[in-house]
């Protein structure tokens, strides 16, 4: 995960960098965790995304489900229209691989702008059977997407993607804290007050 932290002088103008360091702990293991690794994009194949994690001990094989976010109304939960079961990607089950076929929601029936604006954001939630406690778990994750050519047959790439934020942090009166993660990394840009501020 990429973190970022620009501090904005709102009065006068100006930019740094907030630096802290960082100091890593050991985590040790616990009966409420089970992914080892993160779900993470990894590409597309034709029109599907692959993403990928690792799970602690063998389970089941998972499922995706995915569809588009609201944007409309006070709903706040995603409208899953679609499901993928997943694979593995070793003999221990515990390499998971999941292909989401995003084409099949860029039709009339399912669109939000995804076809006139040749990709957007998908939302998808992965369910993973945990055997250890006979409950799946579930993980609830993003993807941002475009499109060169029509549907279906156009080239699909996955995009960066925001996991965490944008937040506004330590607001003084002439200054602020402006923070977001990405789920791989990349540079930044804050907009405020007609000027652009760069990591």
């Amino acid at each position: 995960m990429k973190h970022f932290y620009i501090y904005i002088g709102l009065f006068f103008i100006s930019i740094g960098v907030y630096a802290q360091e960082i100091t890593l702990t050991q985590i040790d293991y616990r009966q409420d965790m089970l992914l080892a690794k993160e779900p993470i994009i990894t590409g597309f194949e034709g029109s599907s995304a692959i993403v990928e994690f690792d799970t602690l001990i063998d389970t089941p094989a998972a499922i995706a489900y995915y569809g588009v976010p609201h944007t409309e109304g006070k709903l706040t939960t995603p409208r899953y229209r679609k499901s993928a079961k997943g694979i593995y990607l070793d003999e221990d089950q515990t390499k998971h691989q999941i292909k989401m076929d995003i084409s099949k929601l860029e039709d009339v029936h399912y669109d939000t702008g995804l076809i006139a604006n040749n990709g957007g954001i998908i939302a998808y939630r992965i369910e993973v059977f945990d055997p250890r406690i006979q409950t799946t778990r579930a993980y609830d994750r993003q993807l941002r997407y475009k499109r060169e050519g029509k549907p279906k047959t156009g080239k699909y790439t996955s995009l960066v993607t925001l996991t965490e934020g944008p937040f506004v942090d330590l607001v003084t009166h002439n200054s602020a804290v402006i923070s977001w993660e990405t789920d791989i990394p990349t540079k930044g840009t804050v907009h405020a007050d007609n000027r652009e501020f760069y990591l």
